[in-house]
């Protein structure tokens, strides 16, 4: 609930600064819609105790596999300078991942959940050729993911396993925007995104129902490539 909190009032101060501006007649609005492929992988006290058994049983880390998903993305944003601008919007991720092939674990977890995203991000962009038809950029901030339905099993080994709600993510992006007149672009954009919250909470026993219950955590890493069309408005 905290971490829903915090990001409802980065929502609404960042939403007082796009209705404060005054100067969209010097620098209009711009949308974009992108889409895209993304690679993920988990970090944190799963992946941590996944490895230490793996160790114990003469294994080497484990393989995280299966870790396509893809995203479909509408944004606008608003230049608050000649080279800076404030970016948001609202976009479906798909994540997942199988993050413990390589074991000698009997049942093994499958993460594969959905959600809605909201970017809050400041970025800057400048022309790189004479005719300024061909625009590098790069932004970055945090995004919330908020999980609308999920697809992971629960083992039944597993004496829990919970997918939290709504992660917190920092994210840094670049890429190339190709203008194809005064008013429409082609976007070309390398994005990676790093989970500051936890995604799974898992909870298993040790070796059996009579020894202590190990809670652990996964949460994201993803790298994706996206393109699409941006617009002046």
């Amino acid at each position: 609930m905290r971490q829903i909190f915090v990001f409802m009032l980065l929502v609404i101060s960042f939403g007082q600064s796009f209705a404060a501006d005054s100067t969209f007649k010097v620098y209009p609005w711009q949308l974009s819609v992108t889409g895209g492929f993304n690679s993920n992988t988990v970090i944190g006290s799963m992946v941590d105790f996944t490895n230490k058994f793996n160790h114990i049983d003469g294994l080497s880390d484990a393989k995280q596999t299966n870790q396509m998903g893809y995203s479909i993305n509408l944004s606008i944003q608003k230049h608050i300078s000649q080279y800076f601008y404030l970016k948001t919007g609202l976009g479906f991720v798909h994540k997942q991942v199988n993050p413990q092939n390589n074991t000698n674990n009997i049942y093994r977890d499958t993460l594969s959940t959905n959600y809605i995203r909201i970017p809050l991000l400041i970025g800057s962009m400048f022309s790189v050729n004479n005719k300024k038809t061909i625009q590098l950029f790069a932004e970055t901030g945090i995004s919330g993911d908020f999980k609308i339905s999920d697809d992971s099993p629960k083992a039944p080994d597993r004496a829990g396993f919970q997918v939290l709600p709504i992660l917190l993510n920092f994210q840094l992006s670049g890429g190339l925007n190709f203008k194809v007149n005064n008013a429409t672009a082609i976007v070309l954009q390398y994005e990676y995104s790093l989970g500051i919250s936890n995604a799974y909470k898992e909870k298993l026993y040790y070796g059996s129902p009579n020894e202590p219950i190990f809670t652990g955590y996964y949460s994201y890493q993803t790298n994706s490539i996206s393109i699409g069309v941006k617009w002046e408005l």
